[in-house]
């Protein structure tokens, strides 16, 4: 909580409003980046148990979402609303790899890194939802968001599908 609440006041000391999309936007980007690295890791199991060689791949990829992630939560503790949307799709993607390659990870971890975005991205939705036009975002992010809702439930239910949630 005190992350949050720091968040809300930026470097020139100057009081930032409280922004439900700038919170938002922190707290979905860091779980998708904590789930990218949560993917690299199961894809470091699966190498170390020779389970499978597009483990290598599958992690580099993962390892890029992680870093555009990362990239996007600025040092105060936020994500820019003009952000948004592209850390839905980002979670989105990254949900899609895992659920693909479910049947390579440890067991649990494909199910544990859909629901994370899963969750990110339904949360961003629900703040996008409530925006306000003073918040700064482009006319498209209600629809670059609900492609990234789809994508993700998508990914949830071809878990399901197979077995593997």
């Amino acid at each position: 909580f005190a992350r949050i609440a720091s968040a809300m006041t930026p470097e020139n000391g100057a009081e930032r409003a409280p922004n439900i999309l700038w919170a938002a936007g922190w707290a979905a980007a860091c779980t998708g980046a904590r789930a990218a690295a949560l993917l690299e890791t199961a894809c470091e199991v699966a190498l170390a148990r020779a389970e499978s060689p597009r483990a290598a791949e599958i992690r580099s990829l993962a390892g890029d979402l992680r870093v555009r992630l990362d990239a996007m939560i600025e040092p105060g503790g936020g994500v820019e609303p003009d952000l948004l949307p592209e850390a839905a799709l980002r979670c989105a993607d990254l949900a899609n790899l895992a659920a693909s390659n479910a049947e390579i990870l440890p067991p649990g971890a494909a199910g544990a890194i859909v629901n994370l975005c899963a969750g990110a991205v339904r949360a961003l939705r629900a703040a996008l939802e409530s925006g306000r036009p003073e918040d700064g975002l482009s006319g498209y992010a209600p629809v670059e968001t609900r492609s990234a809702l789809w994508r993700v439930e998508l990914a949830v239910r071809q878990l399901e599908e197979s077995g593997s949630a």
